[in-house]
């Protein structure tokens, strides 16, 4: 009997929790249906008769690019038994998953690879870095005292509200819906972890307010040395002084720990310490992004408000989907802050060819044109039309959520 793609049966609980078991190592929490941040509903699963042997599901997140929060499919919980692995199935759930996503207007599609060379082949690529790292509390700068700071339940709504607000405008961030957080909340609550949220009174002498503008969530984990380090899961201010604040308070248990290892990016953590060069990375990460709407994925976006651009692009498909809806040649136009991408006539001369792959990296921001044409893999670019790519897609994108 031909394994059959189909959605998820909410009935099939045991068999999902035993999928993540063999596909992970152990139990996956976060699948459990009654907490699971995806409805069944929107898995797609991979069914030998009446026997689970595959699942794949994808968030519904919105993920920011050129000053934008675009439509974004966080795919997650991708998962083969293992008398399945090497049949291809993977990429036929992930077919699915794609087509899925399309269908409920995501234009564009991220995770986090198990195996690349996988994902390559259906269309995604390499579009930046989840890392986590480590700071000596001692580097941290102490308090201002603008903000005042209160125990809260990691299911509290200023926990999403303040990281929401934090995540604006950063290239490749994504914001989560309120079922994430419920999951996120559930599985904090399983450790030994606290959330704080951080309070400060608007200078509006009128009326004066108190916002939540910063949050922390930790817990302890063994350290190097005697003490321990502190683990956080989430670190957000809603402006750079809040920020501040949150990882001050998280200094002020240098009598008691550490460091401090969370996944901030480099670039934001270095400015709110003394010494950047003693930001060690723990570990990393790549994630790869896909584009599924190619025209709705540049209308989404935002663009350089000054830059006028029209260039031809040769779009060639996936390895593994030859008929990609992406694939052919395009005119890309930019111009007010704006963009189109709208079919060309097929041949026309001085197309510039890309593998959509790599259009996905360059979509992101993550990879430099220039280094594209070096390795021969954005041919027919006059340096003109590099630099205009450049520009248009200029960007550095991080993605401290890991999903």
């Amino acid at each position: 009997m031909a394994v059959e793609i189909r959605t998820l049966d909410p009935d099939d609980l045991d068999q999902l929790a035993d999928l993540g078991a063999h596909s992970f190592g152990g139990p996956r929490p976060e699948m459990v249906l009654e907490q699971r941040p995806i409805p069944p509903e929107e898995a797609v699963a991979a069914y030998d008769g009446d026997r689970l042997v595959g699942h794949v599901a994808a968030h519904r997140f919105r993920q920011w690019f050129g000053g934008r929060a675009v439509p974004c499919g966080g795919v997650a919980g991708v998962m083969v038994m293992p008398d399945q692995r090497g049949s291809g199935l993977a990429a036929r759930m992930m077919a699915a998953m794609t087509e899925a996503m399309r269908e409920r207007g995501d234009v564009v599609s991220a995770l986090y690879p198990t195996t690349a060379s996988l994902y390559r082949s259906v269309g995604y690529e390499v579009a930046g870095w989840w890392g986590r790292r480590a700071v000596d509390v001692a580097e941290l700068a102490p308090p201002a005292g603008d903000v005042t700071w209160r125990r809260v339940e990691a299911g509290a709504p200023e926990v999403a509200a303040v990281y929401e607000r934090c995540a604006r405008g950063r290239d490749g961030w994504v914001v989560p819906t309120a079922p994430w957080w419920v999951s996120w909340a559930v599985g904090l609550d399983r450790g030994t972890n606290w959330v704080w949220i951080g309070d400060r009174v608007s200078t509006d002498t009128r009326m004066p307010v108190s916002e939540p503008v910063a949050v922390v969530a930790y817990g302890h984990a063994k350290g190097e040395r005697r003490l321990n380090d502190l683990d956080a899961q989430l670190i957000a201010g809603v402006d750079g002084p809040a920020l501040a604040e949150a990882l001050a308070f998280l200094g002020s248990n240098g009598t008691t720990a550490d460091r401090l290892r969370t996944t901030l990016p480099g670039a934001v953590l270095a400015r709110h310490v003394a010494q950047a060069s003693r930001l060690p990375t723990l570990e990393d990460w790549p994630w790869m992004l896909r584009l599924i709407d190619l025209p709705g994925a540049i209308a989404a976006r935002g663009w350089p408000a000054g830059l006028a651009l029209e260039v031809t692009l040769r779009v060639s498909a996936p390895a593994r989907v030859p008929d990609d809806p992406a694939a052919g040649d395009w005119t890309l136009r930019v111009a007010g802050g704006g963009a189109t991408c709208e079919p060309a006539p097929s041949g026309e001369s001085g197309a510039v060819e890309v593998a959509v792959g790599d259009l996905a990296a360059l979509y992101s921001g993550h990879l430099d044109p220039a280094a594209l044409v070096d390795e021969g893999r954005l041919r027919g670019a006059t340096p003109e039309v590099v630099s205009g790519l450049r520009a248009a897609f200029a960007g550095s994108p991080t993605l401290p959520i890991f999903f």
